[in-house]
């Protein structure tokens, strides 16, 4: 809109009007008729300052024309002037000892609060909130102008009406949401009005005027509301968690059977960061999260189902990691910085105070006895004493006076049925529970890391010895990965390894031989901590090292296949040379000058030549594998180079070679642990039987991965019978991934449904076998499988427990399952709006509600990490890496999904420097985000209330409720989709401030904004628009429910 200068011939006309007008004694009326034959058809009076014109001329003598003001008022209702043009014209008279003047115009603006809106363009409504902000300085400038004179009749008239005006401009959602605007827009004209805020404080401070005491809770409310000015109140869940209704949290419980048995090696901070944000999207009360987290520990450690490491994981999450996570959620909950390790946490916060909530949930916890006796009898120990005595220890939010009288309270139940013993104490020689022996080797983890530090191999060998006993390795390693310190023991290992790879000058042959074996023993370490904990653990990004880069390359994992070529020198004389150096008759020249990098890279090449001869009939399968013993004889790493390499030459063999094959594969895996050459290095039993395990493991890895059809492959007489054969126990899986009658979706509906009848909870037999289904299947399968499993429920309870569970199934691989969800789940369910999934308004909302808790879960855990403790062992050289946590399926089959995403959708209309400080995943996020947006805007019909639309309404709904960390994801919002949404709702679906919150959403204090300064301000305009467009709904609808009533 632009305006015409005062002097224009316009502006005169309209003077002279006036002056007519008031010789005359026009009314209101002739005053409407008479003004519209001087302005254009269709243009406002703004443009050439009517509501200016018109007060000067009211005001220009000490008392105001009334006559002249009701021509602004009718002006004002015939739409000829503007809110915003009135209030812009009020703020500008500045003849404040005129008291009857103001008083006036603030009669003037008592009008206005109920009525003052705007429908012109977005440029329009921006300068209205631009306009309000300049009459509460207006305001404000009258208060301080009364509380400055003498006493006065009229200035305490005046100050009541300022004062009931600013409270009423402050209780009103739509003018607090413009004032909010119009303080983006504008900052140096806010900064005016909190600078009048602050004198008057200062004068009120300071006078003695007498009414002033009886204003002192209106100044203080008033000033606080401007100060902090924020019109954005957080919403509430829609469904929150209600425990006398549901027994457990089946969310929660499943996420923490995925992180204890998944993502042991995750950090405590992370974990509990993610567990405060699931607090607030279910609307858990902190008693009820501290609750919730001991049932679910106790409900994994009371499992009787029996799967490797299983009962070590749960044992070393429970009391290693669990007190960690809880003193990082209570100085979350609490804003307090925790900034010492887990380790020394006691000493760090001795002088904070206790927790009452986490003491209340101990007292409601201790009263759950048959959990409890189910935990301590399979545990054969008083787990509830073990877990108090580390809460006590490591953190100061449980008082021993507070775990004793808990135990007390446990010892004294009368329904306890499991009497076990208690803690044993310090030097004493019975037989001591997994919990005991995992809590006495978690001092044991710090000793062996400053041992490890230690430049004399001799000593750092007899460590090493240590860890390779199946006694002792099992139990430090649980405790290294509970407490965090199992990446740093992993680069420990990867240090040696690469030191131990060449022959030192001056090298003796007692050296040699503790080089070999300090390659053999890292090695093996190595191979077992990357099938424990996954290869992330142990191999960086970079591959810097022979071992990190033979882990990413030949390791065998679930949901990816290796290369069969060896990489190394192929010449035939290369590899005699080999041969002649592993079967040299003395250590000397066996060890002196190996090069292990080299002999390890040649022997899947040796391995390729004999199988190739033992295929084509040139050597038989004796001689083959007394070749394979002369050469794996000494050092246990060369099997494992082999199974590995065997192993993925399996997975492409033909089906009439492959019993042979298996053959070779099966001798590798027992015959080696059975027998000890004569000439060979230390602990080779131990080292033998860990290399056993290894490739068992590998062997059963490539079994997963191998699915034959039975229409073109016969199970009793094909390869697949001899390699399952070989294989003891594993039949009838091979059966069952096999049966034509079987397929993935009829096994996944099994299992789902078994989980329904086990009370909904999810056990660790149905999370592996929904791990398997995700790998075979594929994120988009199986997110899609899952939710049209849970929209089968009826009632309202099986559906929010249904929810539960895939919130937390999906944790399995979140960041996939997230983008699948989004762009492909979603999607799913707006091609067919009829489905009988979206017909039902609770299935609508559960959905929503689960769509926008995965998001939030995933983006809190794209973002940068929170600052590493010391404890934490987190120093990958890749800030973006998070060598915690395993990697998808998707990566590892070596699908970029971000590149993906962007051919799709191209890139993001967003400024490029505020997305450096997130990850790939997080850049793959915010484009799914988009685009499924982006199809929300598509799919809503013209002019229809749809189940498509009422799924956009309850996304909304939800993401309102969400923490602010999801605002990035709301700067993606397509413009004209609240619009829509506006002209097909009734305006009781959004407040003001959910509108604000969605068109301009609060600033994330992690990240910067996503918006270029350009983008910020077309936010800001479409943010007024969208607020004044709710208003002139509401306003309608106000006017049409009053017809009613008149009529």
């Amino acid at each position: 809109m632009v305006l015409e200068t005062v002097g224009s011939s316009k502006a005169s006309n309209i003077r002279a009007l006036l002056i007519r007008a008031w010789r005359e004694r026009w009314s209101d009326m002739q005053w409407g008729i008479h003004i519209k034959t001087v302005l254009p058809r269709y243009i406002s009076g703004d443009i050439y300052h009517l509501s200016d014109c018109i007060l000067q001329q009211a005001l220009l003598g000490p008392l105001p024309n009334h006559l002249i003001l009701s021509y602004l008022r009718h002006s004002l209702a015939a739409h000829i002037v503007s809110y915003g043009g009135v209030l812009e014209s009020i703020s500008k008279h500045d003849s404040l000892h005129k008291s009857h003047c103001v008083a006036a115009l603030l009669d003037l603006l008592a009008s206005t609060p109920q009525k003052v809106t705007c429908r012109g363009k977005p440029e329009d409504c921006l300068m209205l909130a631009v306009s309000l902000v300049a009459a509460v300085r207006w305001l404000l400038k009258v208060v301080l102008h009364a509380i400055s004179r003498p006493q006065a009749s009229e200035q305490v008239a005046n100050l009541k009406t300022a004062l009931q005006l600013l409270q009423e401009f402050l209780k009103c959602q739509f003018l607090k949401g413009l004032l909010y605007i119009a303080k983006l827009e504008d900052p140096a004209l806010w900064n005016q009005v909190l600078s009048i805020v602050s004198e008057i404080e200062n004068k009120h401070a300071s006078s003695s005027y007498t009414p002033l005491p009886e204003f002192k809770d209106t100044f203080h409310k008033i000033f606080n509301d401007l100060n902090s000015l924020n019109p954005v109140s957080p919403s509430e869940p829609a469904v929150r968690y209600n425990p006398s209704i549901t027994p457990i949290c089946y969310g929660l419980h499943a996420r923490i059977m995925v992180e204890a048995v998944m993502h042991s090696t995750q950090s405590s901070q992370s974990l509990a960061a993610q567990l405060v944000l699931y607090r607030q999207l279910r609307g858990l009360t902190e008693k009820g999260l501290y609750l919730e987290l001991l049932v679910s520990c106790f409900l994994g450690l009371g499992s009787e189902e029996e799967f490797p490491h299983q009962q070590l994981q749960w044992v070393g999450f429970t009391f290693i990691k669990l007190p960690s996570v809880i003193q990082y959620i209570n100085s979350g909950l609490n804003g307090i910085t925790c900034s010492s390790s887990s380790s020394s946490s006691s000493a760090s916060s001795s002088s904070a105070s206790s927790s009452e909530a986490l003491i209340a949930a101990v007292r409601e916890f201790v009263v759950r006895t048959c959990l409890l006796d189910v935990a301590d009898r399979r545990m054969n120990c008083n787990c509830l004493e073990y877990l108090l005595h580390e809460l006590v220890v490591r953190t100061s939010l449980l008082t021993e006076q507070d775990a004793a009288a808990a135990i007390a309270l446990r010892k004294d139940d009368p329904m306890a049925v499991c009497v076990v013993p208690g803690m044993v104490k310090e030097g004493s020689s019975s037989h001591m529970a997994i919990p005991d022996l995992i809590l006495r080797a978690q001092p044991t983890v710090s000793s062996i890391l400053k041992n490890l530090s230690n430049k004399n191999q001799e000593s750092v060998l007899q460590v090493m010895n240590l860890l390779i006993s199946g006694k002792s390795r099992d139990l430090l390693l649980t405790a290294a990965a509970a407490s965090g310190k199992l990446f740093i023991y992993a680069q420990k290992f990867v240090k040696f390894n690469q030191q131990s790879l060449e022959p030192q000058p001056g090298e003796t042959e007692a050296m040699a031989k503790n080089r070999a074996l300090m390659f053999d023993l890292t090695f093996l370490l190595l191979c077992h901590i990357a099938q424990v904990y996954g290869v992330d653990v142990v191999a960086g990004e970079e591959r810097e090292t022979f071992v990190e880069g033979w882990m990413r390359c030949n390791m065998p994992e679930k949901g990816r296949h290796k290369m069969i070529t060896p990489q190394c020198r192929t010449d035939t004389s290369h590899l005699v040379e080999v041969m002649q150096q592993i079967n040299a008759p003395d250590m000397a020249a066996k060890y002196g000058k190996a090069f292990f990098a080299k002999v390890c890279r040649a022997s899947p090449h040796i391995m390729q030549k004999l199988t190739s001869e033992v295929l084509q009939g040139s050597v038989s399968l004796p001689v083959a594998t007394e070749l394979l013993d002369r050469m794996c004889s000494h050092l246990c790493s060369l099997p494992i180079c082999i199974a590995a390499w065997t192993c993925s030459y399996l997975q492409e063999v033909s089906s009439s070679h492959g019993a042979t094959v298996n053959a070779l594969l099966c001798h590798l895996q027992s015959n080696f642990s059975n027998q000890e050459p004569s000439l060979t290095l230390g602990s080779f039993k131990d080292r033998a039987l860990l290399m056993s395990d290894i490739i068992e493991n590998m062997v059963k890895i490539t079994k997963e991965s191998i699915v034959p059809d039975s229409k073109e492959v016969n199970i009793q007489s094909s390869f697949y019978s001899f390699f399952y054969g070989g294989i003891p126990g594993e039949m009838d899986l091979m059966e069952c991934s096999s049966s034509n009658d079987h397929n993935l979706s009829e096994e996944l509906d099994d299992a789902w449904k078994n989980m329904f009848r086990q009370c909904g909870i999810l056990t660790h037999s149905s999370l592996w076998t929904f791990e398997r289904l995700l790998r075979l299947g594929g994120h988009k399968w199986f997110v899609l499988r899952l939710l049209q499993c849970s929209m089968e429920s009826v009632f309202e309870t099986d559906l929010n427990r249904a929810m539960d569970l895939i919130y937390g199934i999906l944790q399995m691989d979140l960041q996939q399952c997230c983008t699948a969800l989004l762009l492909d789940t979603i999607i799913h369910y707006l091609n067919e709006p009829g489905s009988v999934a979206l017909l039902s308004h609770r299935r609508i909302g559960a959905l929503a509600r689960l769509t926008v808790q995965v998001l939030a879960a995933a983006w809190a855990a794209a973002l940068p990490p929170p600052p590493t403790t010391v404890g934490e062992a987190a120093t990958s050289q890749n800030p973006t890496v998070n060598p915690t946590r395993k990697r998808s399926f998707a990566v590892m089959s070596e699908e970029d999904s971000d590149e993906r995403l962007l051919r799709r959708m191209g890139t993001l209309a967003l400024d490029p420097s505020s997305l450096s400080g997130i990850s790939r995943e997080g850049v793959g996020l915010m484009i799914a985000v988009q685009t499924l947006l982006n199809a929300l805007m598509t799919s809503l019909p013209n002019g229809v209330v749809s189940p498509v639309t009422e799924l956009v309404v309850a996304l909304l709904q939800e993401l309102l409720a969400a923490p602010v960390l999801l605002s990035p994801l709301l700067t993606l919002l397509p413009p004209n989709l609240l619009s829509v949404l506006l002209a097909l709702y009734p305006p009781t679906t959004f407040t003001p401030s959910h509108l604000l919150s969605l068109a301009l959403p609060t600033p994330s204090t992690s990240l910067p904004s996503p918006l270029t300064p350009s983008q910020e301000a077309a936010a800001r305009r479409a943010a007024a628009k969208i607020l004044c467009t709710h208003r002139n709904f509401v306003l309608a609808a106000e006017s049409t429910q009053h017809q009613a009533v008149v009529s």
